[in-house]
């Protein structure tokens, strides 16, 4: 269960960090800037790889370029499966939605360019955490019952 909370947690602080700086980018100036956030994702990814490569030496179960798909038996590998499927529906409901929801407020409101694109970077980064996170929920409650 470690292996599937390191790499959920991991991704999602990376997203964050990403979202983070490229809103950042969008909204510093009319010069391309990386900025503080940027340095701060680069530094993220350099400790979250690290940290990967370790994990993958000191747990039979975990490989770094499978990530949270490694499995170390067949159980692990269907409970994958079936939080996988769980989190790619909640992920295409919550899009869809959005876009509905979405064309309303653009037809609605006139946003200024900078903001609507802020406001995409948030959400599209906002939907991949979800399908993380989901992800993560689902694989700790089917590893569950299929424990007992």
């Amino acid at each position: 269960m470690r292996k599937i909370i390191t790499e959920q947690m991991g991704n999602t602080v990376s997203i964050l960090l990403l979202c983070a700086s490229m809103a950042h980018m969008v909204t510093a100036s009319r010069q391309f800037e990386l900025g503080v956030w940027f340095a701060l994702l680069v530094g993220w990814q350099l400790l979250f790889v690290g940290y990967r490569r370790w994990l993958s030496k000191h747990d039979a179960g975990y490989h770094a370029d499978q990530g949270e798909f490694s499995s170390a038996d067949e159980r692990e590998a269907h409970v994958s499966t079936r939080a996988a499927v769980l989190s790619y529906r909640v992920v295409m409901i919550a899009t869809i939605s959005l876009i509905v929801i979405g064309a309303f407020v653009v037809m609605r409101w006139r946003l200024p360019a900078a903001l609507l694109a802020v406001l995409l970077i948030w959400l599209l980064g906002g939907l991949v955490i979800l399908g993380l996170q989901t992800y993560l929920a689902a694989w700790i409650h089917y590893d569950r019952l299929d424990a007992d």
